[in-house]
C-alpha cells in the first residue's frame, strides 16, 4: 500500500498541475501553488474518502399480519473506507470518531464546494480526519494507474467521480479564495504581531472540544473562539473569524472615507512592529460556539 500511496499521490499532483498550467487565461504561478495545495492535500481527500460510496442492491423477505411472504428491493450504500483492513482497535474508534465528526461538517463542506467562495480550510481541519483515509484515496488512485497500464484518462475518471475534476474547474475559473486563513490575516495586520493563544478549558461543553484561541493584532484581541478539538482547528477558525472582522472594518472605513481610524484622528501614525504585547489577559473568559449543520447530506 505504501508503493500505491507514493504514486497516487504523485500522479494526483501530476494531474492538478499539468490542467491548472494549461488552462486559458493563463494562472499565476502564486495561483498555481494554491490550487495544487488546495487540492492535494490530507484533509481534502481523507473528506473526499468519507464521501465515496457505491449503492448495492438488496432483496429483503418480508411477511404481513397473515403470514404472506413478500420480496421487497431496497438499496443501501456502500462507503470505501470501510473496506480497509486493519486489526487494531484503536483504528476503529478512530474511524467511528472521524466519521462522527464528519456528520457534523459534511453539509458545510459539500456546500462551501459548490457553491462557496472559500476554501473550506477552517471545516476541514475541524474534519480532523487520520491518515489512513487520504492514503486510501491515493492508494486506489495509484492502482488504477497501474492496472490501466498508465491511462491518464481512467485515472481521471476516478477522480471525476471523487469530485475533485469539477472542483478543480471552479477553482481555476478564479471565484474561489484559496488562501490559507492565518497566511490572509498576516496580509491583513501587515506590520503588526499576530499572536494565538491557545489553552484548554476546564469544562467541556456538549459537542464542544477541549481548546479555546483567542487571535491577537497588536495588542488588540480581535476574537475569541473555542470548542476547538485540535490546536490546528481552533486557530484555523480563529484567524478565519478575525480576517472576516478586520475585512468588515476596513469596508467601514472606506465608505467614512478614511483608510485608518488613528489617521482620521490624529494623522497617519505607523505602527510599531516591535510593541510588546503587554496587558494582555490570557483569562478563557467565554468561548465562542462554534455550529455545523446536520442536515442531511447530497452527495456533490
Amino acid at each position: 500500500m505504501p508503493r500505491l500511496e507514493f504514486a497516487g499521490d504523485s500522479i494526483l499532483d501530476n494531474m492538478v498541475t499539468t490542467i491548472a498550467y494549461a488552462h486559458q487565461p493563463p494562472i499565476s504561478t502564486h495561483t498555481l501553488h494554491l490550487i495544487r495545495t488546495t487540492l492535494v492535500n490530507g484533509p481534502f481527500l481523507a473528506f473526499l474518502c468519507l464521501t465515496l460510496s457505491t449503492p448495492v442492491a438488496r432483496s429483503e423477505i418480508t411477511s404481513d399480519d397473515f403470514g404472506n411472504f413478500s420480496t421487497i428491493q431496497t438499496t443501501t450504500f456502500s462507503y470505501i473506507w470501510k473496506f480497509m483492513r486493519h486489526t487494531s482497535p484503536n483504528v476503529g474508534y478512530a474511524q467511528q470518531a472521524c466519521l462522527t465528526r464528519y456528520r457534523s461538517v459534511r453539509t458545510n463542506i459539500c456546500d462551501a464546494m459548490e457553491r462557496g467562495t472559500c476554501y473550506p480550510w477552517a471545516l476541514l481541519a475541524r474534519l480532523d480526519a487520520p491518515k489512513f483515509f487520504s492514503d486510501i484515496i491515493e492508494s486506489l488512485l495509484g492502482a488504477i494507474y497501474i492496472d490501466s497500464r498508465g491511462s491518464i484518462a481512467a485515472c481521471e475518471a476516478f477522480l471525476s467521480r471523487l469530485g475533485i475534476m469539477r472542483y478543480l474547474q471552479r477553482v481555476m475559473e478564479g471565484n474561489v479564495a484559496l488562501l490559507h486563513p492565518k497566511e490572509e490575516l498576516g496580509i491583513l495586520a501587515d506590520v503588526e504581531k499576530v499572536k494565538y493563544v491557545v489553552k484548554k478549558v476546564e469544562e467541556v461543553e456538549q459537542g464542544g472540544g477541549r481548546l479555546s484561541c483567542g487571535v491577537w493584532v497588536g495588542k488588540r484581541e480581535i476574537v475569541k473562539v473555542g470548542r476547538g478539538i485540535s490546536v490546528i482547528e481552533v486557530e484555523t477558525r480563529g484567524a478565519e473569524e478575525a480576517g472576516r472582522i478586520l475585512k468588515a472594518e476596513r469596508a467601514k472605513k472606506v465608505e467614512k472615507g478614511y483608510p485608518d481610524e488613528q489617521e482620521a484622528e490624529q494623522g497617519p501614525v505607523m505602527p510599531n512592529s516591535d510593541d510588546k504585547m503587554d496587558g494582555i489577559d490570557e483569562s478563557d473568559g467565554e468561548s465562542m460556539a462554534y455550529e455545523t449543520a446536520n442536515e442531511e447530506f447530497q452527495p456533490f
